[in-house]
């Protein structure tokens, strides 16, 4: 499997793995305007891309600084492509990557946390309430 980042002539491929990973309807041609696959990464098995991500560059505040942070997002293999290792073949490449550009964090939502466990992805949050009585926000 070749793991490289994508590129224009990639668009149509990708907006169709996008339909089928994520169950949406795509037209084509819109979904192909202004694709230039910056932050795209793609598997390929005999030219044709078989799974998919992208890792767009973000700034976090950890410890009191900001440093670097790849969020990923549009992962998506076709099910005929699944249990081949390309999401795994495209982080073996996208690790290293994304450490060369500084990014020492990685966040996802993913659709299934065992799924991630496995690239060494950790629940790392959790929803915080607090409720304040609005008249302690009297003197702003």
């Amino acid at each position: 499997m070749i793991v490289r980042r994508l590129k224009p002539e990639d668009a149509e491929a990708s907006a169709k793995i996008n339909a089928v990973a994520f169950e949406a309807s795509y037209d084509i041609s819109k979904s192909i305007e202004g694709f230039t696959g910056e932050n795209w990464w793609g598997a390929f098995e005999d030219d044709e891309l078989c799974s998919q991500m992208v890792c767009i560059p973000y700034q976090i505040h950890f410890d009191g600084h900001w440093t670097g942070m790849g969020g990923i997002g549009g992962v998506g293999t076709p099910p005929v492509h699944r249990r081949k290792g390309g999401v795994r073949a495209i982080y073996r490449e996208l690790f290293p990557a994304m450490r060369e550009a500084g990014q020492v964090f990685s966040y996802l939502y993913p659709f299934s946390h065992d799924f991630y466990r496995k690239f060494g992805y950790e629940v790392s949050y959790r929803s915080n309430i607090t409720k304040i009585p609005f008249a302690s926000l009297a003197h702003f």
